[in-house]
């Protein structure tokens, strides 16, 4: 049997398929909008929303004579397969959402750092250099958050990432906010001078 290029057997057994092929799971249900909710909360708490809502569910079951342990892994293991399946189906979806989340705390945080009295007359280095241990403080939690298993190194790299990567971030920001502010302001003009 010769398959069309760009064609996978789907939902099949391994062995009822010929030699050469790939055998591709169906694609699993799931809730889109809660798990679109789930990345979004995973980037929110620095990676733990999994860990968050397994204790949760581990709690509950304690509560009501079951055993947290059990319920724990369990749920945690469903969460982790569900967003998962919600990374697959829908990428580009999942890592806005996850994106998303994660500026709404390390974005308050460094709001609050940067707009507040406390680096008030700093020298440039002094606010790149309190920007960079915001972002590696940021970058460590969610590198521990996201990592199954061993923590101590995804955690350095994370906040290896981070020590780099806010300062970098904070000069784009800026640079597209100025370049946002010039075009706004000439097609403002130009609207105006139009009769």
């Amino acid at each position: 049997m010769v398959m069309p290029e760009g064609f996978e057997v789907v939902g099949a057994k391994s062995s009822d398929v010929p030699q050469g092929f790939e055998v591709v799971p169906e694609h699993r249900k799931i809730n889109s909008f809660l798990e679109f909710a789930n990345k979004i909360a995973q980037g929110a708490t620095f990676g733990f929303g999994d860990e968050i809502s397994a204790a949760m569910a581990g709690g509950l079951a304690a509560a009501t004579g079951g055993n947290f342990r059990d319920a724990y892994e369990y749920s945690l293991g469903h969460i982790r397969d569900n967003m998962e399946e919600f990374e697959r189906q829908h990428p580009g979806l999942a890592a806005a959402a996850e994106i998303g989340g994660a500026i709404t705390t390390g974005g308050i945080g460094g709001a609050k750092l940067l707009g507040g009295k406390t680096l008030e007359g700093a020298s440039a280095a002094a606010k790149y250099g309190a920007i960079s241990g915001l972002g590696a403080a940021e970058g460590g939690l969610y590198g521990a958050g996201t990592a199954e298993g061993e923590r101590m190194l995804p955690a350095i790299q994370g906040a290896l990432i981070g020590a780099v990567a806010a300062p970098v971030g904070t000069k784009v920001t800026d640079w597209l906010l100025k370049g946002g502010k010039t075009a706004a302001s000439f097609v403002g003009r130009k609207l105006s001078d139009t009769p």
